[in-house]
């Protein structure tokens, strides 16, 4: 054993001092008081320094810190899979230019399966995604009735996606805010889900009302690589928020969790 406040090369498991220098967090300061540099509390001697690395305060920051580790892994692969799934994408908007250099059709048909849920702005009520209540479930894949329908062509390899949906309405605003959250399970590392807003007179799945009855509704679609793309139908009319908004995460949100494989967007409509 070494004096001087200096850990033993080959510390001896019986003696309180040598265990206590071994520990990472041993340091002696100036006026000979031992320190724990990771809760920076003083003890007396080697003997304190022991009875406190066994107890709560300690292992509560012990925890702490590896809790920390594991967010800063977590944070790290996220970034990993997300700067692959941004180069996929641009490979993907390439392949996509040159086609249309080509002189291939840019006309993007409406998806295979679809909800029509059409949610109220205006009110609360009803089922599919009017009033405040929240759900979840698979995107339905037949036609139906009422708030909810669907259509059905060539099914992904992984068929529609499983999603959950809140909205809530604001009536003195007359606003309604939209939580949109799709679960791709089985999405390969790499693969990044996109949506974009489709008109109904671009789509060529559902046949569009004629006259200016065809730009009442808009489509939001959901497209993910394997999986069949889900088509949900919201009044056209109603002004929506955009990447860019200046009142930022309050007015829109757009994320995908690559280690869960959720894909959520949060957005406003008013009128």
């Amino acid at each position: 054993m070494r004096s001087g406040g200096e850990a033993s090369s080959n510390p001896n498991p019986f003696d309180p001092v040598d265990v206590a220098r071994a520990s990472p967090y041993f340091r002696r300061n100036h006026i000979g008081k031992v320190t724990c540099t990771l809760c920076n509390i003083y003890c007396n001697d080697e003997h304190a320094f022991i009875k406190h690395l066994a107890g709560k305060t300690h292992s509560l920051e012990i925890g702490r810190l590896e809790q920390q580790e594991l967010r800063k892994q977590r944070l790290s692969e996220e970034d990993r899979l997300n700067e692959v799934a941004a180069q996929r994408a641009r490979a993907n908007q390439l392949l996509l230019q040159q086609a249309a250099k080509l002189g291939k059709s840019s006309r993007a048909p409406l998806p295979a399966a679809s909800i029509t849920a059409t949610p109220n702005i205006h009110g609360g009520g009803g089922g599919g995604l009017n009033g405040n209540a929240g759900g979840s479930g698979h995107l339905p894949e037949g036609g139906g009735g009422g708030g909810r329908g669907g259509l059905l062509a060539v099914q992904g390899q992984y068929g529609v996606p499983v999603y959950s949906f809140r909205t809530e309405h604001d009536a003195r605003g007359r606003q309604t805010r939209v939580w949109l959250t799709f679960h791709f399970a089985n999405a390969e590392e790499g693969t990044r889900p996109l949506h974009r807003w489709l008109s109904a007179r671009e789509q060529a799945v559902e046949k569009a009302p004629p006259g200016e009855d065809a730009d009442y509704f808009v489509y939001l679609l959901v497209a993910c690589e394997g999986y069949t793309t889900a088509a949900i139908k919201f009044p056209a009319k109603a002004t929506r928020t955009q990447e860019g908004d200046p009142r930022g995460a309050e007015a829109y949100q757009c994320s995908w969790d690559p280690l869960q494989k959720t894909y959520s967007l949060f957005f406003v409509m008013s009128r």
